[in-house]
């Protein structure tokens, strides 16, 4: 990853983009040998487009990204339970918020660039929504 365009890119779209509010559609999961528990985010038209514009701007700073997270196939969400977890620990999450009515809106305020190597998660880089500074 082109990680110095890749910021360049982010940061000009937070600057150009105001908040937005997102709201929450269940639990999901992404199965495999790795399974991902997730809150789901339903679809809206700012989030649509804003994945859009992230994808063509940064799609191209890439060396290898994967099909899920194209336009066609991104699934919004938040990921609750991912490492380090096996099929006990869903099954008892599950369980657990099976009977729940989970719906409530998360304000949308910044981007960040993250990376993963290997098992190392960080972040790069934070941009606020419509603004020019960044942390």
């Amino acid at each position: 990853m082109d990680i110095q365009n890749t910021v360049a890119a982010v940061e000009n779209i937070a600057s150009k983009t105001n908040s937005f509010d997102v709201v929450t559609g269940g639990f999901g999961i992404f199965p495999g040998d790795e399974p991902v528990v997730t809150l789901v985010l339903a679809r809206n038209a700012q989030m649509t487009a804003l994945q859009n514009t992230i994808w063509t701007h940064c799609e191209k700073h890439m060396s290898s990204i994967k099909y899920f997270y194209s336009p066609d196939a991104w699934i919004p969400h938040i990921t609750l339970m991912h490492h380090d977890i096996n099929r006990d620990d869903i099954c008892h999450f599950l369980e657990s918020v099976l009977s729940r009515e989970i719906q409530f809106r998360i304000k949308v305020d910044n981007l960040a660039v993250i990376y993963r190597d290997g098992n190392h998660l960080g972040q790069v880089s934070r941009f606020d929504l419509g603004k020019e500074n960044f942390t």
